[in-house]
């Protein structure tokens, strides 16, 4: 900022600059200033990061996968989740499971097959649409019955392929089912159920089968750290007050209020996710924001501003950055007394895990070195 005698107010020679040009979280800068002027800025970025996606379909007749494979795996009009991920330099490892037994067909992308028996990976990343061969109820695997409608123990399923009921976890997780979905340790783990009916059976809702496996799985998932989305087709209160108890905690009485979860007790103990109104919108955003959710890394970057004033093509006052299109460009490259560029050393990362590296902070030490501390 300078001081603009005349008007009396002060003026940006730099205007607003977009410093993470990309579709990632960043948040939490720090910034520390050199003895030539430049600006060392460091903060958490999603960049590096993985998440592992598994959706829990129902297969009854009033649904429809169409929607949530576009907005997986992309359209004609607009990319999907995997591919905004992969372009922003973030892991996201998705299987979509049909209950009953059925593929919920994501064209392209079904395989007809049931869990994998080994995890995905960043170099292997899609589990594609498969087959939930049987869920979990009151402990025991269903083996019997039709299951389409079976989202609260196909939930159950889900985290106790995490985390068993002995406290086994990972490869050594046994749940009393035959196939099991294989999670990547490393990932931030999520389960995104999804119908428009009760969680154990279909409707009637708020029976006590339904109450009973919507306390069995969110006990399981909060146990085995496993994040909840349940996504809901339906404007039923019945049926989202069963959806909030699972992905927030039982409140023990039909409602669409958001819950306060005390903690005294596992069952009463938020499991931090949250439910997401389908209908017929999309739901993109959405998992771009849970996509952006895995342990972030710490990154820094170095800006030279006094040599992009000395740039001749500069307008005091606009931003550093170039926009065409709707695509922004920083820009790069040789500044102080070889250059006019603004980035100097452009986004580079400090931490190297699937860690949770948080909260950052950067300073100059007298010798001139650069000393980053964060929580980890």
């Amino acid at each position: 900022m300078e001081p603009n005698w005349t008007t009396g107010n002060a003026d940006s020679p730099i205007f607003d600059t977009l410093l993470t040009p990309d579709p990632s979280r960043a948040t939490h800068p720090d910034i520390a200033l050199t003895a030539a002027n430049e600006v060392v800025v460091t903060w958490q970025d999603a960049r590096g990061s993985m998440v592992e996606l598994a959706f829990i379909l129902d297969t009854s007749g009033s649904m429809s996968s169409g929607q949530l494979c576009a907005d997986i795996y992309g359209s004609s009009s607009s990319p999907g989740v995997k591919a905004i991920a992969s372009g922003a330099g973030y892991h996201v490892l998705e299987t979509i499971y049909g209950l009953n037994d059925i593929d919920p067909n994501c064209q392209g992308h079904q395989t007809n097959q049931r869990s994998r028996t080994v995890m995905l990976s960043p170099a292997d990343d899609s589990g594609g649409s498969r087959k939930l061969h049987r869920t979990i109820y009151n402990g025991q695997s269903q083996n019997w019955g039709t299951q389409h409608e079976d989202w609260g123990p196909g939930t159950t399923w889900a985290c106790l392929s995490w985390r068993d009921a002995a406290g086994n976890v990972g490869n050594l997780s046994d749940p009393p089912t035959q196939h099991d979905h294989r999670w990547n340790p490393d990932a931030t783990k999520f389960v995104f159920p999804r119908s428009d009916e009760g969680p154990k059976g279909g409707d009637p809702s708020q029976q006590t089968d339904d109450l009973q496996t919507i306390n069995e799985a969110h006990d399981s998932c909060l146990l085995g750290g496993v994040v909840v989305y349940p996504l809901s087709t339906t404007s039923s209160a019945s049926v989202n007050s069963h959806m909030l108890d699972l992905a927030n905690c039982p409140r023990g009485v039909i409602s669409t209020s958001p819950r306060v979860c005390s903690a005294q007790t596992d069952r009463l103990t938020d499991v931090g996710g949250s439910v997401y109104s389908v209908g017929s919108n999309s739901m993109l955003s959405m998992l771009i924001d849970v996509a952006n959710s895995g342990g972030p890394e710490i990154f820094t970057t170095v800006l030279d501003p006094y040599a992009k004033l000395r740039d001749p093509n500069h307008v005091r006052g606009s931003s550093a950055h170039d926009e065409s299109g709707g695509t922004y460009t920083e820009d790069i490259g040789w500044g102080g007394t070889h250059g006019n560029h603004f980035v100097v050393v452009n986004d580079t990362r400090i931490t190297e895990d699937y860690a949770f590296s948080t909260r950052p902070q950067v300073d100059l030490l007298s010798n001139g070195w650069f000393e980053f501390v964060w929580s980890d």
